[in-house]
Order: structure tokens, then C-alpha cells, then sequence
């Protein structure tokens, strides 16, 4: 390990485990500037935070007193990425950000204003714009004056933007390069590599790429031994990894699989920076939202709605609770935060079309159904195209106009003929039934047991529009209802919470000390009063109840 004369810190993989202890032993020998910079820089990438902040202000209050702004201003950048990621105080994050941009701007042209400039970790810049400009400008001095670390952190920002803004194919590929910099060698500053891997875990989750995300963990798996164990400390990659790709499960409609991920993610994230924290809480939250378990939602959500990648489910779940106002708000607020991440933007301007639609601002709810189709012609995905499809065909129902709503379904419907995308599919289905019901029954039927088998298979709160479209239908099976589980008795409402959890007809038997046989009945009563088909269908209702102490 030694003190970098660029980012401040050159460490490789091997070196990570006793880093703290080659800090103390330069800071013993030496108590500089440079050496304090490299021990903060340690000390964050270890998650210790109040350590890393003391560090790096010894180190930014020396560059100035001897009058060095380059290092004083990469010291002030280095401070805003603790405050920003690290501890969540963003005010505080601010400032040192405004510091050191101050600081750098008269300067000549030197490396710490790209290093300034790139201050964040890529997948925590909120503005997809101004990390491509960013990125851009960072490029453009490692080419000049011979810094690789920088052109590999440079080279996963800019992939990290481009991929955002619906430029999926040249941003990857950027990805991929800087990726084979930190593999073979080039870039062997572990410090830098770690941001890099994030980056392209982002990448994979924004352009809803769960193959390559699922070979992607293989890989870092091998490359980075340790980071995904148990014990491993700090556990960032397993944190960032779990979480992102719980959330690209949640979207394929895996969601038992996704909420095992996503519950490792909140596990792992604890111990370490407020940003992995934040992103795993969230991402629970979302799916806590389409599962109907809205206090669980609201309960993942607390102390992490001011970062950006809350915005989703906090405007879903205002929606849900029938907060229109809020929900529009919230989400109109994240679209322009985002600034031409488009694969971001998307689901936010779907939620925004809902709201207005709740609202009746009808001329609203047609704006954001135009800005979301626009972002799905720019990316080029599949299930944006479906996305805006049912966008704009919940605005042409609102305004009456039923045939082009239809074929506006039809058309998303055709966008996703590879069943990658079940539960957008889903919900086209439900709506393509909506507009059938008065004109033509049978297909409308049809459509809504399809929406239903989904929603039900998933454990999607939707399940209960499916069912209610159907009973107004006059299917044979009628709506069930949160409710309806205060019919069950205490034992069949403890049997219920164990079939949520996939338990068999002998795991109930042991887990309440009762014969199989009286397991099995429990079980029957519960199909009979909740007049369900199957324990799957049981388990599905219990996990799609708003609040879980209702059984």
C-alpha cells in the first residue's frame, strides 16, 4: 500500500485486510498530509466513517495551511463522498463538494479535477446528464496526462451514464473495458476496481439484464474471494449484488427468490455505508408495495426517503394508500432529479400517469404517458415499450376512447412475446379485460384469469383487482378479501403464517407440536373459508395482506 499522488490511495485486493494496520504503521513513521489522505480513504473503503472523516479533515487543513488547492480540494472531494455515501448527511455533503469544486477551479488543468469532478461512486449520481459530463471531462485528462486508475473509473462512470440513458450496447461496452482494466492488472487499485464492479451492477440492474447480472455474480464471486461470505467485512459487494439483483428478480416476477435477496442485501448493508443501506431498504420496500404489505413498506422506507433510489417506492406507496397528491409529487420531483436517465425515469412516469389519472387531471396523466414513451423510444427495451403502452392506454380509457386504448394493450401485449416481463404482461392483460368487459365478456374472462394466474403465482396485491374484475364478471370464483381472514381461528391463523412460509403439512405438525393429520384438516378449513383452490394460493393471499398481525 502506498499514498497515491492521484485519488490519495493505491492499494491492491491482497493488501485490503491490512490496510488499517500499514496506515498505522505510515502515519508512525510520517504524520503527512498524504499519509493522512491514504488512512481516510482505508478508513471509508472499510466503513469506518467517523475514522475516515478525521482523517481526511487533518489532511484538507494541511494542504491549506501550506497552500496545496489540488490536494486540499481532493481531500474537501473525498470528505463528500464519507458524508454523501458513507453517513447520509447530505447537507454536510454539499458543502464539501462545493469546497473543493471552489478550490480546483483556478487551478491549471491537473488530475484532482477529474478526481473533483468524479467524486461520487457513478451509481450514486442521481443526474445521469452531468455524470456523463463528468465522466466525459475525467476522460479526457487521464488521456492527457497517462492516469490509469482514473481512466478506469472514468470509462465505468461514463458506461454507468450512457447505460442510463438508454444507450445500452456502447455503455456496456465501456463497462466491459473498464472492467478488463481491473481484472488483468492495468488498474490494480482495489480502491477503484470496487467502484468500478458497483458500476457495472448498477448497469445490470437499470437495463433489466438479469442473465448477465446472474453471470456477473459468478464472476465477482470467483475474482473477489471472501467479499460474499458470511463473514466477510465489509460486506459492500454483497450488499450492492444482493440488492440489485433482488430487484431485477422482483421485475421477472421471482419474487420469493427476489425477497431472500433482498432480505441478505438489508442484512448486509448494515454494518456499512448509508448509500447500501439505503438502496437495499428501498428495493424491499418496492416489493413490500406490490406484495400490498404497505406498513412493512413504510417500515423499510424510514430514514432513507431523501435518496434517490427511494422515490420509486415511496411514490408507489402513497399511491397505494390512495395518497394521490403525494404520490404525484413524489414522483415528478424524481423525474427531473434523474435528468435523462430514462431507464429510471420510466417507472417513475408510470406512477405519475396513476396518480394523475386518481387526481383527474387528465391533461397531467397525457403528459407523462407522452414523456414515458418518448424515454421507451430512446431506450429501445421491450418492457418500456409495454410500459408506455399501458401508460397511454389507461390515459385513452380515462378520455373514453376505447378502441384505440385497445389497441394500444395489443401492441404492448406483441412488445413482450419473449415472457420475460410477466408481470407487466399481467397487468396489460387486467386492463385489456377492463375495456372488454361491457363489449365482449368471454375474451374479456379470459383475460382476467390469465392476469390472475400471474398476479396469484408472483403473490402481487393485484391478484385482488384480478379477482374483483372477475366476480363483477360473474366468474364462479368470487373476490377474496383482506378480511376475510378475521373468519379463521387463532390455530388457522398461525397455520396460514406457516404456509406463507412454504411450510408442508409436516412442518406445520412440528412447528405447533399437533399430529399431520390435524395439520392437513387446519389446513382444508382455510382453503374452505378463504374458498381458495390450493395451499400456493393460501400462501399467496397471506403474503399480499396489507398487515401482516391480520393473521
Amino acid at each position: 500500500m502506498r499514498c497515491d499522488v492521484s485519488v490519495g490511495l493505491s492499494l491492491t485486493a491482497a493488501e485490503v485486510p491490512l490496510a488499517r494496520d500499514h496506515c498505522a504503521a505510515l502515519l508512525s513513521e510520517q504524520d503527512s498530509a498524504d499519509a493522512r489522505l491514504a488512512a481516510g480513504l482505508v478508513e471509508y473503503l472499510l466503513a469506518g466513517f467517523a475514522a475516515a472523516r478525521a482523517h481526511l479533515r487533518i489532511a484538507f487543513l494541511e494542504y491549506q495551511r501550506v497552500g496545496n488547492r489540488r490536494r486540499a480540494a481532493l481531500a474537501a472531494s473525498h470528505l463528500g463522498r464519507v458524508e454523501h455515501d458513507g453517513l447520509g448527511r447530505f447537507s454536510a455533503a454539499n458543502g464539501w463538494y462545493s469546497r473543493a469544486r471552489r478550490l480546483i477551479a483556478s487551478e491549471p488543468r491537473c488530475l484532482e479535477q477529474g478526481w473533483v469532478a468524479l467524486g461520487l461512486v457513478g451509481c450514486s449520481f442521481a443526474d445521469a446528464d452531468e455524470l456523463e459530463h463528468a465522466a466525459r471531462g475525467a476522460l479526457q485528462l487521464a488521456g492527457e496526462f497517462g492516469e490509469v486508475d482514473l481512466e478506469c473509473k472514468a470509462l465505468a462512470d461514463l458506461g454507468l451514464a450512457l447505460v442510463g440513458h438508454g444507450r445500452t450496447e456502447e455503455g456496456m461496452t465501456l463497462l466491459d473495458e473498464a472492467m478488463t482494466m481491473a481484472d488483468s492488472g492495468e488498474c490494480a487499485n482495489a480502491f477503484i476496481a470496487s467502484q468500478v464492479y458497483c458500476c457495472i451492477v448498477s448497469a445490470c440492474e437499470r437495463s433489466s439484464d438479469l442473465s448477465r447480472m446472474a453471470a456477473l455474480l459468478t464472476t465477482l464471486q470467483a475474482k473477489v474471494p471472501g467479499a460474499f461470505g458470511a463473514h466477510a467485512s465489509p460486506n459492500m459487494l454483497l450488499a450492492h449484488c444482493e440488492g440489485e439483483y433482488g430487484s431485477l428478480l422482483c421485475g421477472s416476477g421471482q419474487w420469493r427468490e427476489a425477497d431472500m435477496a433482498l432480505r441478505r442485501a438489508v442484512q448486509a448493508s448494515q454494518a456499512i455505508h448509508y448509500a447500501q443501506r439505503a438502496r437495499a431498504h428501498a428495493a424491499l420496500a418496492d416489493l413490500r408495495v406490490s406484495q400490498g404489505r404497505l406498513p412493512e413498506a413504510a417500515a423499510a422506507l424510514e430514514g432513507y426517503t431523501a435518496r434517490i433510489e427511494a422515490q420509486l417506492p415511496l411514490a408507489r406507496l402513497h399511491l397505494a394508500r390512495g395518497d394521490h397528491d403525494l404520490a404525484a409529487a413524489v414522483a415528478r420531483r424524481a423525474v427531473r432529479t434523474l435528468a435523462g436517465d430514462v431507464m429510471r425515469s420510466a417507472p417513475l412516469l408510470m406512477c405519475l400517469v396513476d396518480a394523475e389519472l386518481a387526481r383527474h387531471e387528465l391533461v397531467a396523466a397525457q403528459d407523462a404517458a407522452r414523456a414515458l414513451r418518448e424515454a421507451a423510444a430512446t431506450a429501445g427495451q421491450e418492457h418500456l415499450r409495454a410500459l408506455a403502452a399501458l401508460a397511454t392506454a389507461r390515459t385513452l380509457a380515462a378520455a373514453s376512447d376505447v378502441e384505440p386504448a385497445v389497441a394500444e394493450i395489443e401492441a404492448g401485449l406483441a412488445a413482450l412475446n419473449d415472457g420475460h416481463w410477466p408481470l407487466i404482461a399481467a397487468d396489460l392483460h387486467l386492463e385489456l379485460a377492463g375495456l372488454l368487459q361491457d363489449e365482449d365478456r368471454v375474451m374479456a374472462l379470459s383475460e382476467a384469469r390469465m392476469a390472475l394466474s400471474t398476479f396469484t403465482a408472483s403473490g402481487s396485491a393485484r391478484m385482488h383487482d384480478a379477482q374483483a374484475l372477475l366476480h363483477a364478471l360473474g366468474d364462479s370464483l368470487p373476490p377474496i378479501e383482506p378480511a376475510a381472514a378475521a373468519r379463521l381461528t387463532a390455530r388457522e391463523r398461525q397455520v396460514l403464517r406457516l404456509l406463507a412460509d412454504g411450510a408442508s403439512n409436516p412442518d406445520i405438525a412440528r412447528a405447533l407440536v399437533i399430529s399431520t393429520k390435524t395439520a392437513e384438516h387446519h389446513v382444508s378449513n382455510i382453503l374452505r373459508k378463504l374458498q381458495l383452490t390450493g395451499r400456493s394460493e393460501a400462501a399467496v393471499y397471506a403474503a399480499t395482506l396489507a398487515d401482516p398481525h391480520q393473521i
